[in-house]
This record gives C-alpha cells, structure tokens and sequence, in this order.
C-alpha cells in the first residue's frame, strides 16, 4: 500500500528522523505548544520536533521517510527501553486537526521511558494530557486514541498504580473501560480520573483553571476513593457522560456519515454510525452496488474507508465509479470501450473520492483478525476510524471451532464484525448473500433462517423486488430490467424505525437513484 515499507522503519532510521525533526522545532511551532500549556523545558526533554517543507503523512506517501511530515508537529512513540518505535504527527494551522502516526504501529507510547521505575503511572489519551502531568513530575505515558491501546504494550504496568484520563465524551469512556480491562490483570491497583463537569481533557484543565496543581491532587484522591477498577459498576457513574453525549447530538456535533440517499438517511438518523449494518440480497439484487455507492459517497466527505473486496477486483470496483459519473455502461469502461478522453476526465474527478478510500482486494489471508490491524493502522496513520465496508460475509475468512456447523459460522463472522465497530467506534457495513433455493417474496424468511445475525446487527437491510414473483426465474428475469425496481427493505433498525424505500437500480451503470 505503500512506496516505502514505514511499518519497518525503526532503531536508528527512526532515531536519526527524531534528531533532524528536533532540530527544525521552529518559533512558531513553539508558540504553539506554549500556547497548548508545554513549557520549553518539556519540549527539549521529550525530543518534540517539527517536520519540514514538501512532505506529506498517510498511506499513499511518497519520497524519503524524512519527508512525511509536512507542517507537522512531531512526538516521538518508544517502548519502555527507549527504543522509538513510530512517529505521531499533528498538523499545524488545519481545523480540527487529526494526529496520525507514520507507520500505525501499536507497541509505542509517547514518553513510555518515563514510567519504567514507577510505582504509579497515568495513562492519557493524548500527548498534551501527559505533558501537562510530566511538567509536575509525575510519570505519564500517552496513547493515541483510547481504543488503541495494544496488549502488547500493558506489561509496562505490572505492578504500578495505573490513572486512566481519557477523554470524558462516550467514546472515551468506552475507551477507558477497554483500558481497565486490559490493564487490571497486571496493574497493582487501576483507577479512573473523572475530570470535572464541562472539561473535555486534562490538558484544558491546566489551561481553563487557575489552580490546576491543587485540582489534579484533589482529582488523584477522589479516584482513589471512587473509581477504583471494577469490573461491574453502576449506571450513575456514567450519567454524566451520557447527558454530555446527548448535549452534543442535540448541537449537531456528532451526527451520522450521510449514504448520499436521503430517504434512507432519514431512516438511519442522519446516516452511519456506530454499529453494524447489514445488507442482505439474492444475488444480482445489488448488494455489491449499493455498499460501493455507500462507500465513494462518504469518501467525498473526506472520511475514510476501509473497502474489503472478497469477490470484485479493484478494477472492476473503480470501473462501477467511473461508469456512475459518466452514465455510462460499466462493461464499457471495462472492455475498454468507453470514450478515453471521458474517461480521463472522470478519473480526475474521481480522485478526490478515491484519496479516502482503501480498497483490499481478499483471499484466505484476509481474516478477521487482519481487518481489525487493518482498522487500528487507518486509525493511527489517519487520525480518525474509518468506516469499514465488507463484501461479503460469507468469503470472510475463518477457522471452524470443533462441532460448529457451516451455517453458525456466519454468526461468528457477524459478532467479530460488531466488536470491530465496538472497539474502534467506526460503522461496518457489511453485505451477506440470501440463499438462492429458499427465495421467496418474503425475503426477511430466508433471512431469518441465518441463525443469530439478525440479532447481532443493529440494522438490517433487505434489497427486494417487493411482491415479486417466487420462482427463481422469473425473479432473475425481474432483476435484469434496467432500470429496474429495488426495494431497499429496512427490517430493522435497533435505534430507529423500520421502512421500505423505493430506488431504481441502473443495473449497466452501477447505481441506485430514489424514486
């Protein structure tokens, strides 16, 4: 996916990245940081730098490592000997600014070194948490995003008193939760910092109030006295939370990723979110269709996604794109057929929608397990979860557990699919293939008889013909009109209600209108 192999830059490649970027740590990189509450002692004691001119971080990079950070801000991520394992980089002068890491690596936390002799440690969610408490001598480590914390870094809190600061909106509490887990069967004792009511990190808290010293001991003591770890705990202790998410779904800060067909986003509550949705139909019904027109619609928001092919080539995926904004067949841009100079310029559009977009191609190596390093190396290199779209379930590939019959397999599959989008917060969308000898014009019947998906996804969307006929010929006689008739059959919505829109499918041109 890469020009360069960044997930293999380390020891001295990435040393001597460390020392170029330290060095071109300018005035206004500085005043920046000072501006976010770090002192320039902190700045030369953690080795932050700043990268140079004409360079650029993400997966599709281009020139030498020592380029791939343009404008950025850069922290160094290490393990506990000191050994830097990856590079983070937040852009300066963008809105809303994402950090994102070099090569996506989890075995690195920023300032990891500083905990190793330590009876007691904070965990943070970003670098400006742990700065803040590195300023006051006390041992702090941060990792980018809550969700990513990784089993193989948890040893470096054996037997300390572990602090947990993440993010006090729903995600980073989900996140903390994951993270006591995680560290609980290690750590001497694991409590939870709860920041007071408004305040969003630790970092705004040493920057919103005047006595953030005397707050933070306060704070340390009310978590040793309240948030101890347990395992099962009250729903008063995230009511807070909850009133803070509701506050800003009411603001329109956290709203769905629009599919680009409205009816259905209505439908959906603005859009994607969290959760799984599934996207059932008989063959040639437009499953694959209707996830990539899904797909390209939210990559044009610039979000990313996480495309798994397990049936279509990329090409034949970017000849479905182009054909949708020429109106042309898509057998024409396939055979090679289609006006080139059309072509050309549809590509150019379509870039913009492809630079969001990541399209692996599947086979037997591509198990759940590499969807979810797949997902967690999007996250770090991106700065946000993207939305995963599967095509489809039933090619996903997977070891049968003693005694599990073929048809429980896919309520496997399904239930890995909805931890992916629990751990990492991200919408997956994934298409599953109804049986051709069970057809009926009742689809959800042949559905149903798939075992425990149905109640495994959040939102199920059968892709019907309506009260089409039963017999399997004449539905494929249905199915071939084009433009024909599909109804996008919306038989559960676990946060929503059900309903049933009407589209048309331009079968030759790969694209669904609504009617």
């Amino acid at each position: 996916m890469c020009a360069i192999p960044l997930a293999n830059l380390r020891g001295p490649d990435l040393k001597e990245l460390v020392a170029r970027y330290k060095k071109n740590l300018n005035s206004l990189a500085r005043e920046y940081l000072h501006g976010r509450g770090v002192s320039d002692e902190a700045i030369d004691q953690t080795d932050i730098g700043m990268g140079g001119s004409g360079s650029r971080i993400g997966f599709e990079t281009r020139g030498e490592p020592e380029e791939f950070f343009e404008n950025n801000i850069v922290f160094p991520l290490r393990s506990t000997s000191g050994e830097v394992m990856d590079l983070l980089g937040l852009p300066l002068g963008e809105e809303d600014a994402q950090m994102k890491t070099l090569s996506g690596r989890a075995d690195g936390l920023f300032m990891a070194g500083d905990v190793a002799g330590s009876e007691m440690a904070f965990l943070c969610e970003s670098p400006f948490d742990a700065l803040m408490l590195y300023q006051l001598s006390i041992p702090a480590v941060a990792v980018l995003g809550g969700s990513n914390l990784a089993e193989s870094v948890v040893e470096m809190f054996r037997d300390k008193n572990v602090f947990i600061s993440f993010h006090s909106d729903l995600a980073g509490r989900k996140n903390t939760y994951r993270a006591m887990d995680l560290i609980a069967p290690v750590a001497r004792e694991v409590f939870h910092l709860s920041l007071p009511p408004g305040l969003r990190s630790l970092n705004e808290l040493f920057l919103s109030l005047e006595n953030p010293v005397e707050t933070v001991n306060a704070l340390i003591h009310q978590a040793r006295r309240e948030g101890r770890y347990r395992r099962f705990s009250p729903d008063a202790l995230r009511l807070p939370v909850f009133l803070q998410e509701f506050e800003h779904r009411r603001s329109g800060e956290l709203s769905g990723l629009p599919t680009g067909l409205p009816t259905l986003d209505r439908v959906l509550l603005g859009g994607l979110r969290e959760g799984l949705y599934l996207v059932a139909g008989y063959p040639g019904a437009g499953k694959t269709t209707l996830l990539r027109q899904f797909a390209e619609n939210i990559a044009a928001q610039q979000h990313p996604v996480l495309y798994f092919s397990l049936e279509m080539s990329a090409f034949e995926l970017w000849a479905k794109g182009i054909s949708r904004l020429l109106g042309c067949r898509t057998g024409e841009v396939l055979a090679g057929t289609a006006d080139a100079a059309a072509v050309e310029r549809a590509n150019q559009e379509y870039q913009k929608i492809a630079e969001s977009i990541w399209t692996i191609e599947g086979g037997q190596a591509l198990t759940l397990g590499a969807m979810a390093e797949y997902t967690r190396q999007t996250y770090n290199q991106l700065g946000k979860a993207p939305v995963v779209m599967v095509d489809y379930l039933e090619r996903i590939a997977i070891e049968a557990p003693s005694g599990v019959l073929a048809g429980q397999l896919n309520a496997l599959r399904a239930s890995a699919l909805k931890q992916l989008s629990l751990g990492f917060n991200c919408p997956v969308v994934v298409a599953s293939s109804l049986d051709q000898a069970t057809h009926s014009s009742d689809a959800w019947s042949a559905f149903a008889g798939k075992g425990e998906i149905d109640h495994t996804a959040d939102v199920v969307i059968v892709l019907n013909l309506g009260s089409g006929p039963e017999d399997w010929e004449g539905y494929k006689t249905e199915c071939a009109r084009d433009p024909g008739r599909v109804l996008v059959d919306v038989m559960k919505n676990r946060n929503g209600q059900t309903a049933e829109i009407p589209l048309t499918f331009y079968k030759s041109q790969g694209r669904f209108t609504e009617e």
